[in-house]
């Protein structure tokens, strides 16, 4: 339970991390969002592969657990995603 526990957290701190990197260029700097995007994947990558080789490296955490916590926000966040698709048009929106 530890090791899905830490595969969650480890998502959610990435993401957290893009929402507030994010929020700062919409306002500050929309001319590199881009770019800024792209290094936002690879660190997340980069990040996502060292928690799994400290996992795999451990007798203390299961790996598949760990795996199974990376993935489930991102099947979590997909289905989210196509509920609240907005499929009209955004006159609505503010």
């Amino acid at each position: 339970m530890v090791s899905y526990i830490l595969g969650v957290a480890s998502v959610l701190m990435m993401q957290s991390l893009n929402y507030r990197v994010m929020k700062d260029l919409y306002k500050n700097n929309p001319t590199k969002i881009k770019s800024r995007t792209i290094w936002l994947y690879i660190a997340r990558f980069i990040f996502y592969g060292v928690i799994l080789y400290v996992v795999y490296g451990s007798d203390k955490w299961n790996m598949y657990y760990t795996l199974a916590g990376l993935i489930t926000f991102k099947i979590v966040l997909v289905v989210i995603t196509l509920i609240f698709a907005n499929k009209g048009d955004d006159s609505d929106e503010i």
